[in-house]
C-alpha cells in the first residue's frame, strides 16, 4: 500500500501556488472561499517560502467571443477587466497578464488586447473610485445590498452574479494594447500561446514568453488604444 502525498494546494481559480514545505512538513493551506483572501505567506510566517514576482508572473489566455466595449472596457486611457470571465478575475494578480484573441472563423492567433494587471478591486471600490464608468454597472451599499446601474446589460441573475463574484482587474496604464477590430497576429515565436477554446489558459507561458510578448507589443505600438469593439455599435 502506498499513501501518495500532494502539494496541490491552491488550484489554478485561487492563484495556482503548490502548499509550502516547511522544515521537511507539508503545510495543507485550504482553497479560499469567495471572498479574497488578504493573508500573505508572510503574514503567516512563512515569508521565506514566498515566490518572487517572476516565479509569480502568469499570462492568462482566452478567446473574447464578443467584444463589445465592456470587457474588456477601455475609456479615459485606463483598460479594466470588470464583468465576463470570473475564474480569471479571481485568480488574476498583480503583475499577472492577460490577453485575448479572436475567435473562429479567424486565424488563430489574432491579439485583440493584452495588458498587465496593475489593481485587483472589490466592486465597491471599483463603483466608487470609477463612478460613471461604462463598466461599472453594479453598485455595493455598505449593508451589502448590490443596485444594477445599466439595466439592459446581464440583466439575469446567472450572469450578474458570475459578474460580482469575481472583482475587478485593472490594467497598468503604460502595459496595456487594446487592439479591437484591428487585431495583431502574434509572432511565430509565441504563437503557441494563443487560445483556441473558450475557457482560459495559463499554463505554458514561461517568464520568458511574457517578457519577448512585452518586448513584441512595445516594438510595434505605443501602450493604448489602438482600434475600435468589434461588435461596438
Amino acid at each position: 500500500m502506498k499513501l501518495v502525498v500532494s502539494r496541490k494546494g491552491f488550484d489554478s481559480a485561487a492563484g495556482g501556488a503548490p502548499s509550502p514545505i516547511v522544515g521537511g512538513r507539508l503545510i495543507s493551506l485550504p482553497i479560499p472561499a469567495n471572498n479574497r483572501s488578504t493573508d500573505t505567506y508572510a503574514s503567516l510566517g512563512l515569508g521565506d517560502h514566498q515566490q518572487n514576482e517572476a516565479d509569480m508572473m502568469r499570462l492568462f489566455r482566452y478567446i473574447l467571443k464578443d467584444d463589445n466595449g465592456m470587457a474588456p472596457c477601455v475609456e479615459g486611457g485606463v483598460m479594466t477587466l470588470a464583468t465576463c470571465k470570473p475564474r480569471i478575475r479571481r485568480s488574476a494578480e498583480v503583475g499577472d497578464w492577460i490577453a485575448g484573441f479572436m475567435p473562429r472563423p479567424y486565424d488563430r492567433g489574432l491579439l485583440v488586447y493584452a495588458g498587465r494587471v496593475a489593481r485587483v478591486l472589490d466592486w465597491g471600490p471599483y463603483e466608487e473610485e470609477f463612478r460613471g464608468r461604462k463598466d461599472a454597472v453594479y453598485r455595493v451599499h455598505p449593508n451589502g445590498q448590490v443596485k444594477r446601474l445599466l439595466d439592459d446589460y446581464h440583466a439575469d441573475e446567472k450572469r450578474t452574479n458570475k459578474d460580482l463574484f469575481a472583482p475587478v482587474v485593472v490594467f497598468d496604464e503604460n502595459a496595456f494594447w487594446y487592439f479591437g477590430d484591428k487585431p495583431e497576429r502574434l509572432p511565430h515565436r509565441l504563437l503557441h500561446l494563443a487560445a483556441s477554446v473558450r475557457d482560459y489558459r495559463v499554463k505554458d507561458a514561461t517568464e520568458g514568453d511574457v517578457n519577448y510578448l512585452e518586448k513584441w507589443l512595445r516594438s510595434g505600438h505605443l501602450p493604448g488604444v489602438h482600434g475600435e469593439p468589434r461588435d461596438g455599435d
